[in-house]
């Protein structure tokens, strides 16, 4: 739940107060239109969800509560009502196609925003129940509990994942708000649904090494605080497994803390964008040092111990040449397919950082409606470091997950660091292996203390056809916008202007053509970065491509100590 009392949040309500606008920051100005916005299907997906889920209330309950504004509560009781009045008693169904159908939009009953709804409008009967109308009251009272019965049933519940949380949550809070027109039978009920679901979801939502089984670290953050917030209702509603989700909840926080990059920003992976978070909003679920000390770089909390983590569950490597410098060296590999749900054809995706610039960067999110060429691109093998076997991409997410497996293998060179191993298994056709080993050259102790040297990343990747004579294969690394190459033996230079940053170089049992990609829109689009979902930018992918019975692929790229700014 939040709420949302600065500046900005009192300039979005004034304007619904002067023009009946729903004023946000990630969609633009919403005109109402008497509830019409609800069904204009002009509105990207996340937009629509926004206001079905009258996420917009945030930055009304300072006002409300404060009293400021002495219409603002009967405003959002009538939005309430007028959503009631078109939709109330129109569930279609779980289909999403059969909403269409039924001329209802797909967000009024979408699994999410229906679970948003309800935490929002439950928060309003909370703090102003009490001075609503008895008109508004009653007709609110009807929707909460018509709204908790439905989440709570088995058709439209969406299972163990990121969604369904939300779903259990929305009903418990639901119950704690204290609503006292449903009847002992019905809460109890609702009760043991909550509690039941919860177990089941909580403990489901993370791997053994304490990683949340979604596909983009974002998530991690956000269903770690879910965690915060579900054990203590579990605790209220008398789960005996309460104690345990506690201990979950410890595991996570060496992930979260590795995972942030030394700018303090999150990896574009899956659905996450390439951000700082606040420190407010990741203390709310983390308190411990080594994590505060992640979060500021440095500025608060204590040094962490270890440079680099293998989560082998989740099949993640994060690494970093120091945590005293903002401008590490950074590199993360992910190979796990554990859950649909924000998964990208990213398997295997590997980023690379150096003093603060991309060196092996990535596409990054662009949203989710997939009748627009460029989330498909985003969603593609195109859109990442992968190897695309015979001119097709992977699909986003498979019938099933899994086929994605993590080794961590033994690192026993001069100066290795780490040494991992992920395979793709999830075409019929061919199986992708990727073997990545860290190397700090000229370092005795490989791994321990601070390092500021140059790092070596040495990838081997390998394509075992199991079926085609041949087939044609493509090597693709996404760099950053404006970076610039320069031909050398072998390789190529990183150049950002006339800094050198990094060098790649590749050995291959096939002959390889060597070219980059870069703003393309047709056929399809290539080559492109999105820092923000919705827009785009132009960057340089370079491509290795061959043809042949396999790949045999060593690629080593070496970060210049001369990136120092």
């Amino acid at each position: 739940m939040i709420i949302k009392q600065g500046v900005e949040a009192r300039r979005r309500f004034a304007d619904w107060r002067s023009r009946k606008h729903l004023k946000s920051d990630a969609h633009g100005d919403i005109a109402y239109q008497d509830g019409g916005c609800w069904e204009d299907s002009s509105l990207e997906r996340s937009a629509q969800r926004y206001l079905h889920g009258f996420l917009f209330l945030s930055d009304w309950y300072a006002v409300i509560e404060s009293g400021d504004d002495s219409d603002a509560l009967d405003d959002a009781c009538e939005m309430a009502m007028e959503w009631d009045r078109r939709f109330g008693d129109r569930y279609p169904g779980p289909n999403q196609a059969d909403s269409v159908a039924a001329g209802v939009p797909a967000m009024a009953y979408h699994d999410d925003a229906t679970a948003r709804r309800l935490i929002q409008l439950s928060h309003l009967m909370d703090v102003a129940g009490s001075r609503m109308t008895s008109e508004h009251h009653d007709a609110l009272s009807s929707l909460l509990q018509r709204t908790a019965l439905l989440l709570a049933t088995d058709e439209f519940y969406a299972g163990l994942n990121n969604h369904g949380l939300f779903q259990d949550l929305a009903v418990a809070k639901y119950l704690a708000d204290g609503d006292r027109t449903i009847d002992p039978e019905t809460r109890a009920q609702l009760s043991e649904t909550v509690v039941r679901r919860l177990e089941q979801n909580l403990f489901s939502a993370f791997t053994p090494d304490g990683v949340h089984v979604e596909n983009s670290p974002g998530y991690h953050f956000i269903v770690a605080l879910l965690l915060v917030v579900g054990v203590p209702v579990l605790e209220a509603l008398g789960s005996p497994r309460a104690g345990e989700l506690r201990e979950v909840l410890d595991a996570t926080e060496r992930f979260a803390t590795h995972v942030l990059r030394p700018d303090g920003t999150l990896p574009p992976l899956g659905d996450t964008k390439p951000v700082r978070w606040s420190e407010a909003s990741l203390t709310r679920t983390y308190r411990g040092e080594d994590f505060r000390w992640s979060v500021t770089q440095g500025r608060r909390g204590t040094t962490p111990g270890e440079r680099h983590a293998v989560f082998p569950h989740a099949g993640y490597l994060v690494y970093r040449s120091s945590w005293a410098d903002r401008g590490a060296e950074y590199c993360l590999l992910k190979a796990g397919y554990h859950s649909h749900y924000h998964h990208a054809a990213d398997d295997i995706a590997l980023l690379i950082s150096s003093r603060r610039v991309p060196v092996i960067a990535e596409a990054g999110h662009y949203g989710y409606d997939l009748t627009d060429p460029m989330v498909r691109y985003a969603y593609s093998q195109y859109a990442h470091n992968s190897v695309v076997v015979g001119g097709r991409s992977q699909p986003r997410v498979s019938g099933k997950t899994g086929g994605v497996e993590f080794e961590h293998l033994s690192a026993t060179g001069p100066g290795e660091v780490v040494r991992v191993r992920g395979t793709n298994r999830r075409s019929s056709g061919w199986t992708w292996s990727r073997v990545l080993t860290v190397v700090e050259p000229g370092n005795d102790r490989p791994g321990e203390g601070d390092y500021d040297g140059p790092v070596t990343y040495v990838v081997e990747d390998s394509v075992d056809l199991h079926g085609p004579a041949e087939e044609d294969f493509e090597v693709r690394w996404h760099l950053a916008p404006g970076m610039r190459l320069e031909d050398m033996p072998g390789g190529v230079r990183l150049m950002a202007k006339e800094r050198h940053i990094a060098d790649i170089e590749w050995q291959c049992d096939l002959g390889l053509a060597v070219g980059t990609e870069s703003g393309i829109l047709e056929p399809e689009p290539r080559g492109w970065v999105f820092r923000e979902p919705g827009k785009k930018w132009p960057s340089t992918v370079l491509v290795l491509s061959g043809r042949g019975p396999r790949l045999r692929l060593v690629t080593t790229i070496r970060t210049r100590r001369e990136a120092t700014a």
